[in-house]
């Protein structure tokens, strides 16, 4: 698939593909093999070696483990509201006779005896590869790295992660989940892309192919934590939208992708994107950095039922994905899905989709959506309607819910809509928000892509220190300054040695007795106690942003839990390119009209239709309005207007 695209778009540029590789600056790529590898459960056997006791330590899932995940109505059901089976079964847990404590004392010396007879079981069993996570490691990891050891001596074919070279963190659950992913997934990511690397070399590509990460950054993939590239795809989105939204200076955006299977959320405030609090992947709870997306089942192959019970219309999260597809793909589906609805109401052109290379079956979507009429007793238009205002409603209440909990007001936001049918939605769920302003890209359909061609090289750096603040500042200056050296040392590994490294200072902070830290960001400078006292500070309006006003409750004291480091190395960048803006009559780009259906007008209205390519920067459209271009098509409702921009962006917002 990776090579095919690149032949196609060597093939667009009109030269062969080895001269086109062989003047590439760089090729950087999103995997979703983890991912399909997680969904499937078909990794690698893999062994996990623990400290002796804390075996069940996977499968206990720190007692919240049938919950994680889930959403308020799957938790209140026996038949969702189970834990995910563990990646790895007990009889492939070993415990092994050691012990340090949490301050890195050495309590019960590491018996050797021990960790020769689990790793011959191991191999006896027919494992690949072996995950490695004791109780204080992140204190002390000299056990870790002793029993990293004695595997690559036995078996040095057996991929093997230890979690102090990964995550030196407090929390023991998900530091072991983290590191039985990353087991998990190894070989198949790392036989990737030694396979890839090789055919781009063969193609005339000399460099290091780049890869993303869930952390918003790509790292050369020699270079690369296998977990780091779970839910990587996504990421891209949110820093294509970073970039974008530095360009058309806005500081408060809200991202939106709308697939073929799901609708993801993320919020990027005060210039910045925001990260999960407490990362889940699969249900897992992990402790690798990830750009908050949030995902629900809102997408152009979601199903529209009735419900068994109700008898109510109900709309997703489930989907028909891409085989069979909607109904109106012709490939034998008949469930109705948004993709048919949106069909029916003469949104989707049947014989532009994809610019013309795929034909939509109306008839077949017609059938499909009379299905669903007759079960919730509505008309076909009634209910293809309702299909429509309903998935856009679940769009907009997780954008709301999303932005609210981090606590900002969505009002204050402007919406970026990506995705194949972001566009065709994107009017309807924004308006509902209350944004400023609704974004549409020339590059929304491959959007994510877009944000990996733009993203930095990124190394992330955590460790657990635990500091009662006032903290000694000498302390948090020398902690600060090894971990930004190791994130330089590593840098220059990978023969980034002159080019000029940004680094971010980060502190875990909360409350004492409170479980859950907020990240702030610190200066990197010489600290002193007024510096320290800084930090309170900014802890606390923090706090008090998200929680409110006066819930900062500062007589139980304040604790720093970890300390972090962010290393950047800018990559070249491609050129959006700025035209001048002439506003004149759009007519010219006019492709003709046909029906489609407004609640705002009662009905179906002739709605004229027009082609996205030859809109110019100044351009100013009228609702209601269809635009398409070949891979996606924008919905401009009565009332909203769409100006392009000197970008060629389309730009929605309510009209006078």
């Amino acid at each position: 698939g990776v090579i095919g695209s690149l032949k196609d778009a060597a093939a667009n540029a009109g030269i062969p593909i080895e001269e086109m590789l062989g003047e590439a600056v760089l090729v950087s790529q999103g995997s979703t093999i983890g991912t399909n590898i997680l969904i499937n459960r078909d990794g690698a056997r893999t062994g996990l070696l623990t400290t002796r006791g804390f075996e069940d330590t996977i499968q206990i899932m720190r007692a919240w483990g049938r919950v994680a995940g889930l959403s308020e109505q799957e938790i209140k059901h026996q038949s969702t509201a189970r834990k995910p089976e563990p990646l790895i079964p007990k009889w492939l847990t070993k415990g092994v006779i050691e012990r340090i404590d949490y301050n890195g004392t050495v309590i019960v010396p590491l018996q050797e005896v021990s960790v020769r007879r689990a790793i011959e079981e191991f191999l006896e069993a027919g494992v690949e590869s072996i995950a490695i996570s004791f109780l204080w490691s992140f204190a002390n990891p000299a056990h870790e790295q002793r029993v990293k050891e004695m595997v690559k001596e036995m078996a040095p074919e057996v991929y093997v992660q230890a979690s102090s070279d990964l995550i030196p963190q407090l929390r023991e659950y998900a530091r072991t989940n983290t590191t039985v992913i990353d087991a998990y997934i190894g070989p198949a990511i790392r036989g990737w892309f030694t396979r890839l690397q090789e055919r781009l070399q063969e193609l005339g590509y000399s460099r290091s192919l780049l890869t993303m990460q869930a952390n918003g950054g790509v790292v050369y993939a020699e270079q690369l934590r296998p977990i780091n590239s779970v839910n990587s795809g996504p990421a891209g989105g949110v820093i294509g939208s970073k970039y974008l939204a530095d360009l058309l200076g806005h500081q408060n955006v809200i991202t939106s992708d709308v697939g073929g299977t799901s609708f993801d959320v993320s919020v990027i405030a005060d210039w910045k994107p925001m990260f999960a609090r407490d990362p889940l992947i699969h249900r897992f709870n992990v402790l690798i950095p990830m750009l908050n997306i949030v995902s629900i089942g809102a997408g152009g192959g979601t199903i529209a039922r009735a419900d068994p019970v109700t008898g109510r219309l109900k709309v997703g999260p489930d989907s028909t994905g891409a085989m069979p597809g909607p109904a109106c793909y012709g490939r034998g589906g008949t469930i109705p899905t948004v993709t048919d609805a949106n069909l029916v109401l003469g949104y989707l052109n049947p014989d532009y989709f994809l610019g013309g290379r795929m034909r939509l079956d109306v008839d077949r979507a017609n059938a499909a959506i009379d299905g669903l009429g007759r079960a919730v007793g509505m008309d076909r238009v009634e209910a293809a309607a309702a299909v429509y205002e309903i998935v856009n409603a679940h769009m907009s209440d997780i954008s709301r819910t999303t932005v609210t909990m981090a606590g900002y007001d969505p009002r204050h936001f402007v919406l970026f809509a990506f995705g194949g049918a972001g566009p065709l939605h994107a009017c309807a769920y924004g308006r509902e928000l209350g944004v400023q302003k609704i974004y549409m890209f020339p590059q929304s359909s491959v959007f994510s892509a877009f944000g990996i061609g733009v993203s930095d090289i990124q190394l992330h750096y955590k460790v657990s220190e635990h500091h009662q603040m006032p903290a000694d500042p000498g302390k948090l200056q020398r902690s600060f300054e090894a971990l930004e050296a190791r994130a330089v040392a590593d840098l220059q590994k990978m023969g980034l040695k002159n080019q000029e490294v940004g680094l971010i200072r980060q502190l875990d902070m909360k409350f004492r007795r409170q479980y859950y830290e907020e990240t702030i960001e610190v200066p990197r400078a010489a600290y002193d106690e007024e510096t320290v006292k800084g930090f309170t500070e900014a802890f606390v309006r923090r706090y008090e942003q998200l929680y409110g006003r006066g819930a900062a409750y500062m007589e139980a004291g304040i604790q720093i839990t970890a300390l972090g480091v962010i290393a950047t190395v800018p990559t070249v960048k491609p050129v959006v390119g700025e035209f001048p803006l002439s506003p004149s009559d759009p007519s010219a780009a006019r492709k003709g009209t046909r029906d489609a259906y407004f609640t705002e007008a009662g009905g179906f209205r002739r709605t004229p239709v027009y082609d996205g390519e030859r809109l110019k920067a100044g351009n100013v459209v009228d609702g209601p309005a269809i635009i398409e271009v070949p891979t996606t098509t924008v919905v401009i409702p009565p009332g909203m207007t769409a100006s392009v921009d000197p970008y060629l962006n389309l730009v929605a917002e309510r009209g006078s």
